[in-house]
């Protein structure tokens, strides 16, 4: 009969053997599949302890079952080559982390992916350009050399422990026991992760990923940002899977909305020019009590009684694709409802009688993503709301407008006509936002902030100097159409933050618990401009902006608010959601992401 000890010993042999086979690789397999929150940790100078301690298991789980998985196959050279593949693939994934924690001071999330799937070249360079720093170059080089190190040397650092005298079958019980409840532990934590493969809804999935057990940090949301490849990517892929049933959704809704009745009142005959900013922060223009000039050609309108100024918009959210998709459909985010459930109001006004041309300096894509292109050019829109699109885009959005002006001459079309502008705006890095000579430069920049050096003044004169350009475009669109009968309503799809508002830069950072970054990132720029033929046709119109100014409003009901200024009525039209209205009914408003600006009701 063989002793205890060596029933001990070879269940520990057994536990122990797919991972000693293949010590190398699972050493390197463990610490880039936990590397995230680690990076975050180093890099960030985070305390997310817990997030450590659950991505550690999960890796240390992960890389068994694939050290499992190179057990079973039996040819060499298939091994080998299986291992490099999967080395290659974890190795690639831990430096796209690296480089967006080094650059957002966040891991990758869906949208990140989102974002990176809509942007084009030119923008495509500016990010692998900022992804390329000195820093983030740095930071993956250390973190890959770490682990190369550690994994190289782990064959050497067992072979010393093999070496102790005595206790040694007591050492490899102790550690099979421990590596045992790891992958046991870690596994089960995949699992629960993997859960949302099996939701057939994006709202399952949402309630799913914002329940909390008992600390923030551990919201199902933290745990995917910050968990193994196999669990982050697993839901990545699956969100972006149920984003594109959302559009599949959304398309059915505007079939619905073709069949809808639309009636127009009579003499509604002035065009509609919807122009949205990128990324203005209102704080950076006098318009909202800035100290620099950045905004004269605007200022100018609104001194001279043809420029309302509104003082209390909120943006859906803080990045273009949420923000668009809410703003441009006829839902209501304080109700639960959802973009892909609402009527693209582009749609209705093209029913109720203008013409609607869609120019958009960002994007003319017309692919496969998820993102924000997938509803602008969908098939129902090219074919039944648009009656032109943009097919250039160009460096800055002055050149842009000319191009429209020149080439595309919406102006001279007959008829009346919902035209709407995509900018460039201030979106980072601003120096790349405007031509020639900046207008602003480190010296303007008086704000005292401990925080503030000569490089970050010069980004925040970047900034300004930006802001100063895009006035000078929006002032060409108001010139261009002031001669006509025209409405035009300008605002910024989000907020953004600046060196001389705050230690972060651009939107870095998420900090919903101060209420100070949800006003820079979601409080934006609101203006409506009446030219003065339509002033003096409809002062009815006049009034009603007047009156809505200082009421506080979310971008999600823009929609309503054009329709009820243009005289459209629709089975979808709520005058209690139309700011404009005098029926409008204020409530608590709330972002895509659950924020709310607002107090809680007493």
């Amino acid at each position: 009969m063989p002793s205890s000890s060596h029933k001990l010993s070879r269940i520990s042999s057994l536990v122990l053997a797919p991972a000693s086979a293949n010590l190398r690789f699972f050493t390197a397999a463990a610490l880039m599949a936990a590397a995230i929150p680690w990076m975050f940790a180093v890099t960030q100078s985070a305390r997310i302890l817990w997030l450590m301690l659950f991505a550690t298991i999960q890796g240390i789980a992960l890389s068994y079952l694939l050290c499992l998985l190179l057990s079973a196959v039996r040819n060499r050279v298939c091994r080998t080559i299986l291992k490099a593949i999967l080395l290659v693939l974890a190795g690639i994934t831990m430096l796209a982390e690296a480089g967006a924690i080094t650059l957002t001071g966040e891991p990758l999330t869906t949208d990140s992916v989102n974002l990176l799937l809509e942007t084009n070249s030119r923008e495509a360079s500016g990010f692998l350009t900022q992804y390329l720093s000195a820093k983030g170059v740095l930071t993956m080089v250390a973190f890959l050399a770490a682990i190369i190190a550690v994994s190289l040397s782990s064959p050497l650092i067992v072979s010393r422990l093999n070496r102790i005298r005595g206790g040694q079958n007591r050492m490899r019980a102790a550690v099979a026991v421990l590596l045992s409840a790891a992958v046991a532990a870690g596994t089960v934590r995949i699992a629960s992760l993997l859960r949302p493969l099996g939701f057939d809804d994006y709202r399952q999935l949402l309630v799913w990923a914002s329940q909390d057990p008992g600390n923030p940090v551990l919201i199902r949301t933290n745990q995917v940002k910050f968990a193994d490849p196999l669990s982050k990517w697993a839901n990545i892929l699956k969100e972006l899977s149920l984003q594109n049933r959302n559009l599949a959704q959304w398309e059915e809704t505007q079939r619905q909305v073709l069949d809808m009745p639309v009636k127009t009142r009579e003499g509604m005959d002035f065009n509609i020019i919807v122009i949205i900013g990128e990324s203005f922060i209102r704080q950076h223009s006098p318009l909202y009590g800035y100290y620099l000039p950045t905004t004269p050609r605007l200022c100018a309108e609104q001194a001279r009684g043809a420029l309302t100024v509104f003082t209390d918009m909120l943006a859906p959210a803080n990045f273009t694709t949420t923000s668009m998709r809410n703003f441009f459909n006829l839902n209501d985010l304080s109700e639960g409802e959802s973009w892909a459930e609402g009527a693209y109001f582009p749609l209705l006004v093209k029913k109720g009688g203008w013409k609607v041309y869609h120019y958009d300096n960002q994007t003319i894509s017309r692919g496969a993503d998820a993102g924000i292109s997938r509803m602008l050019y969908s098939p129902v829109n090219m074919a039944r709301t648009y009656d032109g699109v943009a097919d250039s885009i160009f460096d800055y959005d002055g050149d842009f407008t000319a191009y429209v002006e020149r080439t595309l001459r919406p102006r001279d079309i007959p008829g009346k006509k919902m035209v709407t502008y995509h900018l460039w705006g201030q979106h980072f890095a601003a120096a790349d936002r405007f031509p020639g000579i900046p207008r602003f430069t480190a010296a303007d920049i008086t704000a005292d902030r401990p925080w503030l050096d000569d490089t970050r003044r010069q980004e925040v004169a970047d900034y300004d100097s930006a802001t100063y350009y895009n006035d000078s475009v929006v002032g060409a669109i108001i010139d261009y159409w002031r001669d006509t009968p025209a409405m035009l309503i300008y605002f910024s799809d989000h907020g953004e933050d600046c060196w001389d508002l705050a230690p972060v830069e651009a939107r870095n950072k998420p900090m919903p618990e101060d209420p100070d970054w949800l006003d820079r990132q979601y409080r934006v720029p609101f203006f409506i401009w009446l030219s003065d033929s339509l002033r003096r046709s409809h002062p009815s119109i006049c009034e009603r902006v007047s009156q809505a100014a200082s009421r506080p409003a979310t971008l999600d009901n823009l929609g309503q608010a054009v329709l009820g200024l243009s005289g459209i009525s629709a089975p979808c039209y709520r005058e209690e959601r139309d700011v404009t209205s005098p029926r409008y009914r204020p409530r608590r408003r709330v972002t895509a992401e659950g924020y709310s600006l607002d107090p809680a009701p007493q």
